[in-house]
């Protein structure tokens, strides 16, 4: 029992590990529109956590983080949860709090 229970788990590891789904990186101009990444002022990664978007931006020229934060979608319209926002220095700049309607808790 034990040894089919093993090699079930072994062969659907796998499949599990390919499944993933690969983050959506998206550029955006200095006011946070979208852009091309030869114009790139922000980069912005989407990992899906799931049923929302972890969102990792940086300043593209510098490679420094500029923001993490969690999104209903990936079009940066829907926060929720955490939202932290940093200086180039790397100190934190700010931070709000989203409900699951998008609704600020705090800001």
């Amino acid at each position: 029992m034990i040894k089919s229970l093993l090699s079930a788990s072994i062969c659907l590891l796998p499949i599990q590990l390919f499944s993933q789904e690969k983050p959506i990186i998206k550029y955006y101009d200095s006011l946070w529109s979208p852009t091309t990444k030869e114009s790139a002022f922000f980069s912005a990664e989407f990992s899906r956590q799931g049923n929302l978007y972890k969102c990792t931006a940086y300043w593209t020229n510098l490679r420094k983080l500029n923001g993490v934060g969690f999104f209903a979608d990936t079009i940066l319209a829907k926060p929720q949860k955490l939202l932290l926002n940093y200086y180039q220095n790397g100190r934190i700049q700010d931070s709000s709090w989203y409900d699951e309607n998008s609704q600020a808790i705090f800001a």
